[in-house]
């Protein structure tokens, strides 16, 4: 998934007409989902998603008291809790964690909610979370203004070193799927996006 498209990319290099089809496309939409990978990698999860998808947690190792924590993962909005007796949950009845913004790492029940994490057979991958399973700071897990700029700033880079003949203003992975960033690559990106790095 590139987080911003080639009409925006083509502007932001000034080309003439952005709308317009243009020789280099291919090459240009490469170089937009390459910069989105090295931002994943450097995050260590997605910036954003296309759609919803659903992930199990265990109702006893993920749950502390009356909270939900999803393992180090995150999620820019959530669209349904099913408990582990297939209960939904609805949205009224538990807060998310943090409040308010995201992107969310858990879930806390009410304490007037009538509702306890539970499981019916085996606790292993009992309760079910869909939502957006990103950073973004759009409830809609697109990217958000932050991500789009980024990519915008590295692919640049990317297309205008791309006849330089040395590797080492590529970005590098090694064998255990490190992904190395050479000295070149914009100081400006890595401070934008490190700070999404930390695991929560």
């Amino acid at each position: 998934m590139s987080y911003a498209d080639l009409e925006q990319f083509k502007t932001y290099l000034k080309f003439s007409d952005p709308s317009q089809p243009h020789a280099e496309d291919t090459l240009l939409q490469q170089f937009l989902d390459e910069a989105s990978a090295i931002l994943d990698d450097v995050i260590g999860r997605p910036s954003a998603v296309a759609s919803t998808t659903v992930r199990r947690f265990d109702a006893l190792k993920d749950v502390d008291g009356r909270t939900l924590t999803f393992d180090c993962d995150v999620a820019a909005a959530i669209t349904q809790v099913v408990n582990g007796d297939g209960v939904i949950i609805p949205p009224s009845a538990y807060v998310t964690e943090p409040r308010n913004v995201g992107p969310f790492y858990g879930l806390t029940l009410k304490v007037g909610a009538d509702y306890i994490w539970t499981f019916d057979d085996s606790p292993e991958g009992a309760i079910e979370v869909t939502g957006y399973w990103c950073w973004s700071e759009n409830a809609d897990g697109s990217a958000d203004a932050l991500i789009v700029g980024a990519t915008l700033q590295l692919a640049a880079w990317l297309y205008r070193t791309k006849d330089q003949v040395a590797d080492l203003s590529r970005p590098v992975a090694t064998g255990d799927g490190v992904t190395i960033l050479p000295m070149a690559l914009p100081r400006a990106v890595l401070d934008r996006v490190m700070a999404r790095r930390r695991l929560v």
